[in-house]
Parts: structure tokens; C-alpha cells; sequence
């Protein structure tokens, strides 16, 4: 029987990579000049909605579960469906 590859948590120190998770981004619409980055809202972002009287971004997206080992495991449970708040006001 041929090995089971295994997802790790930890990257082996061989491999030198980092990839940003910049999930939401912030312009100025002036000058198109990024002001700040959003990360860890989701895997899959779908859609963004604006709370007019807090500013608050909420975000449709999914969630993938990568940690979990073998399909035996996931019994058909992939991805969660959530809504993220990015509370502005705590943001800054």
C-alpha cells in the first residue's frame, strides 16, 4: 500500500515561503492608495456589506477545513458557510 501523504500545521524549515492572507483591502478612492489589509476572514470571500452606522464590513464567504486528516474524517463536511464582521472601530 502506497504511503498517505499527511497535512502538517508547521512547515518543514527547508522551504523559505510566505504567502500573505490579505482576505480584504482598503483604498482611498482619490488616489487608489492602499491604506490597510484585512487578513483571516475567509478562504473564499463572496460578497461585502457596509453597516452605515459603524462602518463595520461583514463578509459572506466559506471557510475550508485543510486540518482535517482523511475523508473518513470529514464525512462530507469540507467547508463552513459563515458571515465575518471586521469591526472598524477595533481595527485601527
Amino acid at each position: 500500500m502506497p504511503p498517505i501523504p499527511i497535512i502538517r500545521c508547521q512547515r518543514p524549515t527547508f522551504i523559505q515561503y510566505h504567502h500573505a492572507d490579505n482576505d480584504v483591502v482598503e483604498l482611498d478612492v482619490a488616489t487608489f492608495a492602499i491604506n490597510r489589509y484585512f487578513s483571516r476572514v475567509g478562504t473564499v470571500n463572496l460578497g461585502l456589506a457596509l453597516r452605515a452606522g459603524s462602518g463595520d464590513i461583514y463578509v459572506a464567504n466559506t471557510d475550508a477545513r485543510n486540518l482535517v486528516h482523511f475523508e473518513p474524517n470529514v464525512r462530507s463536511h469540507t467547508v463552513d458557510n459563515r458571515i465575518s464582521r471586521i469591526a472598524i472601530a477595533r481595527a485601527r
